[in-house]
């Protein structure tokens, strides 16, 4: 089957096939992920489970989709996206710019501080399952900083002592040894 010039481009930019391209159209048009799986796929299931399973396994195995679903909403919300006309190496380049997350961002980010203060500041924004889960990252973050102090104030440290001639255990037990060596010396 022939497909369009925009398909075939899409397909090429995100590494998608054809049908994954409908797909992610139909989402972003207001099909719901289930009816736009059902129209493309035509599973041959007729429980709505098994589908939105399906729909969100592939959704997750082919992370293209989501940003076409996400490039195809902006695009029609008013805003453009650049086209990626060039070569390969140009748009890989283009990519690779857009991408690119300034140090500050990159470094509050690497510590868990960073990331549950980033945490807290999306929270008042969620309602329902997405609140929960955060909540729940948050929860497994301050746990984790705690076990991580816990560790540190519980760790032994062993010291082993290095012979010196100074040391006043050490001088008591060269006046021992003397003394034991002058009894035995003199029996």
């Amino acid at each position: 089957m022939t497909y369009s010039k925009r398909v075939t481009e899409l397909q090429r930019i995100y590494s998608l096939t054809p049908e994954d391209v409908f797909f992610c159209m139909l989402v972003a048009s207001g099909a719901t992920r289930q009816e736009a799986y059902a129209a493309i796929y035509r599973p041959t299931t007729n429980g709505t489970g098994t589908i939105a399973s399906k729909a969100n396994a592939l959704q997750k195995n082919k992370p293209g989709i989501s940003q076409l679903i996400e490039a195809i909403q902006y695009q029609r919300s008013g805003g453009t996206t650049p086209t990626k006309t060039g070569s390969p190496k140009e748009d890989t380049a283009k990519i690779a710019e857009a991408n690119k997350v300034d140090k500050k961002t990159l470094d509050t980010f690497r510590s868990k501080d960073g990331i549950l203060e980033n945490l807290i500041k999306v929270l008042p924004s969620l309602t329902g399952k997405d609140k929960a889960a955060v909540l729940m990252q948050i929860a497994d973050l301050q746990r984790m900083k705690q076990e991580e102090n816990k560790e540190e104030a519980e760790q032994v440290v062993y010291y082993h002592p290095v012979s010196c001639f100074r040391c006043a255990l050490y001088a008591e037990n060269k006046k021992k040894q003397k003394e034991e060596a002058r009894k035995d010396a003199d029996i």
